[in-house]
């Protein structure tokens, strides 16, 4: 089980769990995953490939997998999926189970809660960018990251090949069997339909002028004829909407750039006008003298504004070293006659204004890079595989210093970086034998890990930070087994695509597990005023480059956690009082180039769903007795009540009652006890009183005159009125008072020296009082007296005249 699930003895429990869960059963666990799936790359529509996920748990979990067209969801069960591993045959069926582009989780249960892998999607590798979908449809295509064929036409090189225009004719027409070992990138049988197909999405173009008018790509000798990638690329473009391709012609030798452009131009145009390929962007729309700024292309607006398919980059290297090295200058045609290349100059590309690589002035080139140039591009340029890896991961580090002097974010340019070594005359000599494809076997199992390999286990090289990824080119690209390393070239880009862009991981747990109630409450988290603890963990997705910021909304309260600590991974805590609280955690990673240049923030799949509701309420209700209503002696089902109330998650019932004793007459006390709805409860003592009833057994209503004696004859009864013996029973008169005026007098019995003050019990079941009402003035009058043991005073009325 992953050590961060535990502290101690103590286990922490997901916040979605099932209410039912037994805290107490020490023997069961909730679920882990302990490894997640992978996206599923399939090489035809129909292919097959299979997703798998574990967890941890006790008792073991159960597992059932579900889709979603999106790795957001909604999801939806898979049916009879409940094997950890999931087989998949693909389906171009629009909302089939595996259609391409689907999304797959595993959600794994058990008796102590439930646990749900990160999503992984199900592409095909002729459209992975249709099939990635919204993982990279937001993303710039300057910090997408394109999968390329470095000279990808040599693919057309064989052994008749006449010797090219690029400045090495000569030499290859007298060793031709060597040109074509160092001059072919490329597998034979690779054409552009071939790559495109492949997942190739960049072509590194190198065309020279054949004689004719005929234009063949060439790296010391002819190799594929341009018209023939222009038309294939043309025809798979149209059959694969929802895919970008860029071609990047950035080497001309002996010929007449405006003809290759009109080409170029013609095999993208649209039947009525209009043109497949998207137009340069620059940094004030309209105004090309304001630089080229790509950043907001994105495959969204690409597909919303309908700008088009095929970035075309149309630059030439190689002629703007030639003005440094040999100090020669444009002639009219222009060319640069030593190197045989021309130079561009704004005025072409006012003549082809869907070319990208319009300056106002050349970039600078170096040893390494050519700076500052639409596609800024560099390479390794040794031969030895051990120099060039650091320079590729350096570069990559510092893809910022080879920008536009532009002061932005983030990159507003595309950044090429050849992942192959590069040999030279004194390497091609003492290496007679050998060729690229012998160096692409030394080259792309050191090179191709070190870039792609940052994740978890294995950190980044030195200060690489893979986000700066953006086209990224391979000789030999579709070779996959290199001995005891395999690596899949084109699948780790569109893996690399599926996860680096995605903001982290973030889980919430609680330590303590809530009441069935859905509340954590007194009893949970151990007494009145004890907070809740939420324990929140960001992880970086795929390819980490450290969390940079991890922090709350509870409710509207932002709470920063950690500033982050750039490590793969962090963590903090929130401690919750009584409330409700929604809590919506984002974290932020570390890549340099991220969105909005501070790294891809949020929750990404695989998240804790937010808002996460937390409850918390560990004060006990207040219970207001309710007003005391005399009770009589043997009154049945009677009740004590009081009213609940409730300030968090209010009472679980509005009124509590208990029940009253009425078998002797008294005060006496009930408890009543309440809940609220978090299930903390209280108890309040509330008092009653039980009384006899009193039966008048003389005429109220007969007026006497003042100054009589008023005899007050009366019986005690219970609740159904039967008369209650008199023996031992002892009645006392208290007041007379006058009921018009409030006046109160003592009682006086006739004969009595002193006031007669207690009744007399002439019967078995009667008490009699005689009233002596001298001095009374006309008037309603009662006589007040309380009966022994009756908590009450009782009341009974004459009239005198």
């Amino acid at each position: 089980m992953d050590p961060r699930w535990k502290s101690g003895a103590r286990v922490f429990v997901p916040l979605f769990v099932s209410a039912w869960f037994v805290a107490t059963a020490s023997a069961q666990v909730p679920p882990t995953v302990t490894s997640h799936p992978d996206i599923g790359i399939v090489a035809e529509p129909l292919g097959s490939t299979s997703f798998t996920a574990t967890a941890d748990g006790s008792p073991a979990p159960t597992v059932q997998w579900q889709v979603a067209s999106d790795r957001n969801g909604p999801w939806a069960d898979v049916a009879g999926a409940t094997a950890t591993t999931l087989d998949v045959t693909a389906s171009e069926q629009p909302g089939a189970v595996f259609a391409l582009g689907n999304a797959f989780r595993a959600v794994f249960t058990n008796q102590a809660g439930t646990a749900i892998s990160r999503p992984a999607k199900l592409v095909w590798r002729a459209q992975w960018m249709r099939d990635l979908g919204r993982d990279i449809a937001f993303v710039p295509l300057t910090e997408l990251t394109i999968p390329g064929a470095h000279d990808m036409g040599t693919y057309g090189i064989t052994g008749s090949s006449d010797g090219s225009a690029d400045g090495q004719d000569t030499g290859c027409s007298i060793a031709h069997t060597i040109c074509e070992r160092y001059g072919r990138a490329q597998d034979p049988i690779k054409d552009a339909e071939h790559e495109l197909n492949e997942g190739i999405r960049y072509f590194d173009l190198r065309v020279c002028g054949s004689g004719g008018g005929v234009f063949r790509t060439c790296h010391g000798l002819e190799a594929a004829d341009l018209q023939q990638i222009l038309d294939q690329t043309r025809a798979w473009i149209d059959s694969h909407p929802g895919e970008v391709v860029f071609l990047d012609f950035n080497h001309h030798f002996l010929l007449d750039p405006d003809v290759e452009a009109q080409r170029i131009e013609e095999a993208f145009a649209l039947p009525g006008g209009g043109s497949l390929l998207i137009p340069p962007q620059y940094c004030t729309p309209g105004d090309p003298d304001s630089g080229v700024c790509a950043h907001d292309l994105t495959l969204q607006a690409i597909a919303q504004r309908n700008l088009g398919r095929v970035i075309v980059n149309f630059e030439n290297d190689d002629a703007l070293n030639s003005l440094v090295i040999s100090g020669c200058l444009p002639i009219p045609t222009p060319n640069c006659a030593f190197f045989r290349q021309p130079v561009f100059g704004l005025d072409f590309y006012d003549r082809h204004p869907l070319f990208w690589g319009r300056r106002a002035s050349p970039p600078a080139s170096t040893l390494l890079c050519t700076v500052g140039s639409a596609a800024t591009s560099c390479f390794g340029n040794d031969a030895d595989v051990g120099v060039v890896l650091p320079r590729v991961l350096d570069t990559l580090a510092n893809r910022s210093s080879f920008a536009e002097p532009h002061v932005f974010a983030f990159p507003q340019h595309f950044f090429v970086q050849f992942l192959q070594t590069t040999p030279d005359a004194g390497f091609i000599v003492t290496h007679l034998g050998g060729g690229l494809l012998d160096m692409a076997f030394v080259s792309n199992p050191v090179i191709g890990p070190a870039v792609f390999g940052c994740d978890g286990t294995n950190p980044c090289f030195g200060q690489f930070r893979p986000e700066n990824l953006n086209i990224v080119a391979f000789n030999f690209y579709n070779r996959t087994d290199y001995g005891s390393v395999q690596f899949d070239f084109v699948a780790e880009v569109i893996r690399f695509n599926a996860y680096a862009r995605t903001a982290p991981v973030v889980e919430l747990t609680t330590a303590t597990q809530p009441a069935s109630t859905g509340w954590h409450n007194a009893a949970t988290l151990g007494g009145q005023g004890q907070p809740a603890r939420v324990d929140v963990l960001a992880t970086d997705y795929r390819y980490p480059t450290g969390i940079s910021a991890l922090d709350c909304l509870d409710n509207t309260t932002f709470v920063q956690l950690s500033p982050g600590t750039n490590a793969p991974f962090a963590r903090g805590s929130l401690s919750l009082h009584d409330g409700t609280h929604a809590l919506d955690c984002r974290a932020t990673d570390g890549a340099r180039f991220g969105f909005h240049a501070e790294g891809n923030r949020g929750a990404g799949p695989g998240s804790t769903p937010a808002p996460v509701f937390v409850n918390v309420d560990t004060t006990p209700p207040f219970i207001a007795c309710g007003a005391s209503v005399p009770l009589l002696l043997h009154q049945p089902a009677a009740s004590v009540t009081g009213v609940v109330t409730d300030a968090t998650s209010g009472p679980a019932a509005a009124t509590v009652s208990a029940a009253a004793s009425t078998q002797a007459v008294g005060s006496f006390v009930a408890v009543l006890t309440a809940f609220d709805r978090a299930g903390n409860s209280a108890s309040a003592p509330c008092a009653y009183t039980v009384s006899y009833g009193v039966g008048a057994q003389y005429d109220a209503a007969h007026v006497k005159n003042a100054g009589s004696t008023v005899p007050i004859r009366i019986q005690l009864q219970d609740y159904f009125g039967a008369p209650i013996p008199n023996q031992g029973i002892q009645i006392t008169a208290v007041s007379v008072t006058n009921t018009n005026n409030g006046v109160t007098l003592v009682p006086t019995s006739p004969g009595a020296t002193q006031p007669g003050l207690f009744f007399s019990a002439p019967g078995t079941t009667s008490f009699t009082y005689q009233l002596k009402t001298t001095g009374y003035s006309a008037g309603d009058y009662t006589l007040d007296f309380v009966v022994f043991g009756d908590p009450l005073i009782h009341h009974a009325p004459f009239q005198l005249r």
